[in-house]
């Protein structure tokens, strides 16, 4: 019914219908992907995504090799609808900037001080060239059964990091990597130790949509760099020392939760609602940190109100977006380019009644008004999805 993938790439996460037993399910799978920062300092692109070393259930950037189901959640609901996930680390951009720093990861870590390093390090750190994230959740809302299950990843992410950054024997069995469910990264059947499991169900009137923050950043400050403290190092990162979790209700509110001891704070006790936001009717959306240099905020479409809420990830509103070209919306995305020095920042409209995408174009913090960009060609059939990536 939904896909997610966790903030860094390593694993994606689907919403199941079982229409069998009539019970719901998350299946989680692993990414095996080029590890961040292992790529050569070659230049030359044509090669350059050629490079790097391919792990597991890692940080990865851009490069996915293959996928591999590791098994399935059952779930306390039968019918889920929306699924997102957060960690405790963001991509930051020292993920993607530093190439060589990890040259070799393969090699590497044979050696303990290595493994050491990674297993000893803060995710949300600058620069966290060598981390993985400690703690992680997903939130699963089921619309027709007013639920919202929240669920513990942190079972998954420390299965990994024991065994690639702890003792060598167990590093070793990584290397055998294939199909079978004894082979890395091994199935739940065969290592049922590493399955995450259901933390708490929060009751919500027809929850429609859902978000995930983007892990807790702090930059300490770098030799010869002049930018402000979370701004474009803070990349996919949540600003302020929290996070959050997003609930949108077809009545229109969005409802934030704080989700503490998921996310590796040390808060007693389960996710606590945090604070209700009015929205317009029936959101259908919610996108944030999509390039959303530096805040990362939230853009909520209300289909029922044909507007696009934006919203920083605190909950402040920064402005409501309404046109009459707009028909009917049913999603928006958020994008960032930052070409010939000038940050503009764009929202993506999808419209199920016109079959365009709109563009409006702003820039953050600043005077300058949205703009209406351009609007596509209409596309065959109704569309309801929309996805853009750039393309060097």
């Amino acid at each position: 019914m939904a896909l997610a993938v966790t903030p860094c790439g390593e694993f994606v996460l689907a919403a199941i219908w079982d229409v069998i037993s009539r019970k719901g399910q998350m299946a989680i799978i692993a990414v095996q992907g080029r590890a961040r920062c292992s790529e050569t300092k070659n230049r030359d692109w044509n090669s350059y995504f050629e490079t790097g070393t391919y792990l597991w259930g890692v940080p990865t950037w851009p490069t996915t090799k293959a996928l591999k189901l590791l098994g399935f959640v059952d779930l306390p609901i039968a019918a889920p609808t929306a699924i997102k996930a957060g960690t405790s680390m963001g991509m930051q951009s020292s993920g993607r900037d530093d190439p060589n720093v990890n040259a070799n990861l393969t090699a590497l870590l044979d050696q303990q001080q290595e493994r050491d390093t990674w297993h000893n390090s803060d995710p949300s750190r600058y620069p966290n060239y060598k981390a993985t994230a400690h703690a992680g959740y997903a939130v699963v809302a089921s619309r027709s059964e007013n639920k919202v299950v929240f669920i513990d990843l942190r079972p998954l992410l420390e299965y990994y990091r024991t065994m690639y950054f702890t003792t060598q024997s167990r590093y070793d069995e990584t290397k055998n990597t294939g199909r079978a469910t004894n082979q890395w990264p091994y199935t739940f059947d065969y290592r049922p130790e590493q399955k995450p499991v259901v933390a708490d169900v929060v009751v919500v009137p027809s929850p429609t949509a859902v978000a995930a923050g983007l892990g807790i950043g702090h930059c300490t400050g770098c030799a010869g760099c002049n930018s402000p403290q979370n701004s474009w190092r803070e990349w996919r990162v949540t600003p302020f020392g929290d996070q959050y979790a997003y609930v949108a209700t077809m009545d229109g509110s969005l409802l934030m939760y704080s989700v503490g001891k998921l996310n590796g704070k040390a808060v007693a006790g389960p996710p606590a609602l945090f604070k209700r936001i009015a929205i317009g009717k029936n959101p259908t959306s919610i996108e944030n940190g999509n390039g959303g240099v530096y805040k990362n905020d939230l853009f909520i479409n209300c289909r029922g109100d044909k507007s696009v809420y934006a919203l920083q990830p605190s909950g402040e509103l920064n402005f409501v977006l309404r046109d009459s070209r707009i028909e009917d919306p049913v999603m928006a995305e958020n994008s960032y380019n930052g070409r010939q020095g000038i940050n503009r920042y764009f929202i993506h409209v999808v419209d199920f009644e016109s079959k365009k995408v709109l563009t409006y174009v702003y820039k953050q913090d600043s005077d300058e008004p949205l703009k209406f960009g351009a609007a596509s060609d209409a596309v065959p059939g109704h569309p309801f999805a929309y996805e853009q990536d750039e393309v060097p």
